[in-house]
């Protein structure tokens, strides 16, 4: 068999080079243009919310404030615990979502744990399966559902509210065209936008304090980053963007003000990193990830 010259050894090494430069190249390519998408989704969204963010950010602090209609944003926060949209006391929205405790009740209701109300306004879908889209829609749907308020329908509701004059009053203080179904629905979106979680470390280091951090936090940061959490827990509120494997994706931030996790109201933050997609860490990595968590 006749050995390969010494061109034939070059010219095999050269194409091996050309190929990999090509592929390197082509890698590099989709990781820009990956980039620049999310980039645009980014900048939709902020711009969508009226926050000011530079959209190449991956992360980013919560707002101080979101713009919205102050008026109906407190008649809002009256309706979300007023008797008259639901069908008992019970099943108001704030005797679900208890904003005392992280937004949620901490047991399960009906055997699913109640999503947080917090930072809600960041989500595009809703409920565990997200298939509602749209606050409006949201609204609607908890108020008229027999599984959540069993309120009736909004103009049901409004019928009821309009029979107080004091609550006519307030519309009309809020809206130009006072008491309407439509707009029962938009002061509980009003309200919503003043719903979010208030300022962690976490919101300190994406706004430049370095130092926020500690050795452990960072570390689990590291961990969060390298295992891929951001490929579903991105945007301001770290999640509640997309659905995964027929479940609305969770939004992490104010995780540590909640009592109980996940679907069957998990209460130790260790047992949700173990049932996540590679969630089998060590335990001392698996330690520093719920150290990053609770900075959130």
């Amino acid at each position: 068999m006749e050995k390969p010259t010494h061109r034939t050894t070059v010219i095999v090494i050269c194409a091996l080079a050309g190929a990999a430069t090509l592929f390197c190249a082509a890698w590099w390519l989709a990781g820009s243009v990956k980039a620049a998408r999310q980039a645009a989704e980014r900048q939709e969204l902020y711009k969508r919310l009226g926050i000011d963010a530079d959209p190449k950010r991956e992360f980013i602090p919560l707002p101080d404030i979101l713009p919205h209609n102050a008026p109906a944003a407190r008649l809002g926060q009256s309706l979300f615990v007023d008797r008259r949209l639901a069908r008992s006391p019970y099943r108001v929205c704030g005797a679900c979502h208890r904003l005392n405790e992280g937004g949620i009740d901490a047991r399960a209701l009906g055997g699913m744990l109640p999503r947080t109300a917090y930072n809600a306004v960041f989500a595009d879908v809703f409920l565990h399966d997200g298939s509602v889209t749209g606050m409006p829609a949201l609204v609607r749907h908890m108020i008229g559902s027999t599984n959540f308020c069993a309120g009736g329908s909004v103009s049901n509701v409004a019928e009821r509210l309009a029979a107080d004059d004091k609550t006519r009053k307030m519309f009309q203080l809020a809206y130009t065209d006072g008491l309407t179904a439509d707009n029962v629905v938009n002061a509980l979106v009003e309200y919503q936008r003043t719903l979010f979680t208030s300022r962690r470390k976490f919101d300190y280091w994406c706004s430049g304090r370095t130092n926020a951090l500690d050795a452990a936090q960072l570390r689990g940061f590291d961990i969060f980053r390298s295992r891929r959490c951001t490929d579903c827990h991105y945007g301001p509120a770290l999640g509640t963007l997309k659905v995964a494997d027929g479940k609305k994706v969770p939004g992490l931030r104010g995780i540590s003000q909640r009592r109980a996790y996940l679907p069957d109201a998990t209460t130790n933050i260790v047992t949700v990193i173990e049932r996540m997609p590679k969630g089998d860490l060590e335990d001392d990595d698996r330690d520093a990830l719920a150290a990053f968590l609770k900075t959130l």
